[in-house]
């Protein structure tokens, strides 16, 4: 885990949005170690961005920050939980808007992902039972930014006083519409920080079908790795001794990856890092990047040197 990597990232996007910077803490920093990302961020962000409270509550056990902490589940505690915890809810409910009151909430308005958020329509009255101050939106696309600019517009308009506001997550820092007063990065900061690497323990010629599924080596060989589904892994690119290769078939704690006639026992095979993006690996499995990180910083835990 490249911790100055991420410090660096965070500061570029510091100085390249010019507002504040709420970094992305939840599913513990995207598997990468909340801990050691906050430690981090400390004095570089503005904020840190979470799913529950419980998270809040561990990360405070470890790291000292007095940086502004966003809860997304704001519906699962009471209040005096997020006084304590020094953390905001984030409501989209007029109710939990009264209920959080004293937490000074932070609203959500929906405008296309249909999640965690109000319908438009409820905007203006949930804004107003939270004396709320702060709305955001899950935007990935322009056409959301523009809606939510509209939204929040007519919002201040009619409350009259303004909000803070926020959209971007990572998709959308090359979007300066979208900025508004913070930007909420998670993934632009972590996804060339963390190498999962492990070792060959087993490389012999291949003889007919291999494996479980019976695939064909394209180079005649295959070797094995002490890694498998129950570490996030899944088929795919890797790099054995710089050259690029393919994990063929992935056991419960143990995969097939086509080998070169000079691989041995005990050769270092990078399943991510140098010449094995996270966006590559992503296209390989068909699901996201943020999906390659949650999954395999659970065999970076076990397996990494």
């Amino acid at each position: 885990m490249d911790l100055d990597r991420v410090r660096t990232r965070a500061r570029e996007v510091v100085d390249r949005c010019g507002v504040d910077v709420l970094a992305v803490l939840k599913a513990d920093a995207y598997g990468l170690g909340a801990a050691g990302v906050a430690r981090a961020l400390v004095g570089v962000v503005q904020g840190f961005y979470f799913y529950s409270l419980d998270e809040v509550r561990a990360l405070r056990q470890v790291v000292a920050f007095d940086t502004p902490a966003l809860v997304l589940r704001g519906d699962l505690n009471d209040v005096h939980d997020f006084l304590e915890a020094r953390a905001t809810p984030i409501v989209w409910d007029q109710a939990d808007a009264k209920r959080l009151r004293a937490a000074c909430p932070v609203v959500s308005v929906d405008t296309g992902q249909q999640r965690f958020a109000c319908h438009p329509d409820a905007l203006d009255d949930i804004l107003r039972a939270g004396a709320v101050t702060q709305v955001m939106t899950h935007a990935t696309r322009p056409d959301q930014v523009a809606q939510f600019d509209e939204l929040t517009r007519r919002a201040e308009m009619t409350l009259g006083r303004r909000l803070r506001r926020h959209a971007a997550g990572s998709g959308l820092l090359d979007t300066p519409a979208a900025w508004f007063d913070a930007v909420r990065p998670g993934l632009a900061l972590y996804h060339d920080a963390m190498t999962v690497t492990t070792n060959l323990i087993d490389v012999r010629a291949s003889v007919g079908p291999t494996g479980y599924s019976g695939f064909t080596s394209s180079t005649g060989r295959h070797g094995i790795i002490p890694c498998g589904y129950t570490d996030g892994l899944r088929a795919g690119s890797c790099v054995i001794n710089g050259h690029a290769r393919l994990v063929r078939e992935v056991g419960m704690q143990s995969a097939f990856v086509e080998t070169g006639p000079h691989d041995r026992v005990g050769d270092p095979v990078t399943l991510l890092g140098p010449g094995v993006s996270v966006s590559e690996l992503a296209n390989h499995w068909g699901t996201s990047a943020q999906e390659v990180l949650v999954s395999l910083s659970r065999a970076g835990r076990r397996i990494a040197p």
